[in-house]
């Protein structure tokens, strides 16, 4: 039962979470912990039968949300360790110790109070959850190390790096080659943390189609199609309200031609 309920009920807590609760460093927790799970089934397998009844109240399955909270470093291989499981993290977090929140479906990661990560769980001994964007900085550096990339193949399989990805990345290798082919369609995927997946897709097709495949032409014809419209077009007559006559140097001219005569 989560803290809330029990304050609620005015049903004790644990002398750990009241103190804590008490001294105001954290506030009571909305959700299931399993390890409170735990202890509620072991308190009814221990039920008396010498005339005291012990009742465990049982929430309805979607109120509950047991989750478990771990602490965890950035593991060299692929991200964060989490129960035989490998999860990506951005790679700013080597090193870090950070706090995982590990539940029955999600796997959501915290570098302090930011969260940097979410993953759905995986079932498996030793599957890797990566995510190609938690390493475009070094990959942007080290270019060579995206053709055989595992969050290459995992992006391509959840439909993240799409046919238009592809095209855009052999076009600009054939033009510049291996390597700074390789840094442009990095460039390009870095946007996609700010801009809409699609006007990017579309500002790739254009520019395969037109040959100009220079990265920053790509995110400029984005930015133009995510704005939604261009500025009017004003008739060129409608401006003439504002002419002005030129200005007459004449003045100037005199104050020259006095102060030579004196």
């Amino acid at each position: 039962m989560t803290e809330t309920a029990m304050l609620e009920l005015g049903w004790p807590l644990s002398e750990k979470a009241q103190t804590e609760i008490d001294d105001k460093k954290r506030k009571p927790s909305k959700e299931s912990r399993i390890e409170t799970m735990r202890d509620a089934v072991e308190f009814a397998q221990r039920t008396s039968a010498r005339g005291r009844g012990k009742a465990v109240r049982c929430w309805p399955p979607e109120a509950l949300h047991p989750v478990k909270h771990l602490v965890a470093v950035w593991h060299n291989l692929a991200g964060i360790s989490g129960r035989q499981g490998y999860y990506a993290v951005p790679v700013r977090c080597a090193g870090r110790r950070l706090a995982v929140r590990l539940s029955v479906r999600t796997v959501v990661v915290f570098d302090g109070p930011k969260r940097v990560a979410n993953h759905e769980r995986a079932f498996g001994r030793y599957v890797e959850v990566l995510l190609l964007d938690h390493y475009l900085e070094v990959l942007k550096t080290k270019p060579g190390g995206l053709p055989g990339a595992t969050a290459l193949v995992q992006a391509k399989a959840s439909g993240a790096f799409t046919g238009s990805h592809q095209r855009y990345w052999d076009a600009v290798r054939r033009v510049r080659g291996d390597g700074a082919g390789t840094r442009a369609l990095v460039e390009v995927l870095l946007a996609h943390r700010s801009m809409p997946t699609a006007v990017l897709v579309a500002a790739m097709d254009r520019a395969v189609d037109t040959g100009c495949l220079d990265p920053q032409v790509v995110l400029i014809d984005a930015r133009r199609d995510q704005a939604g419209h261009l500025a009017p077009v004003i008739p060129i007559a409608a401006l003439a309200k504002y002419d002005r006559p030129a200005p007459s140097l004449a003045d100037y001219d005199q104050l020259l031609t006095a102060r030579s005569t004196t």
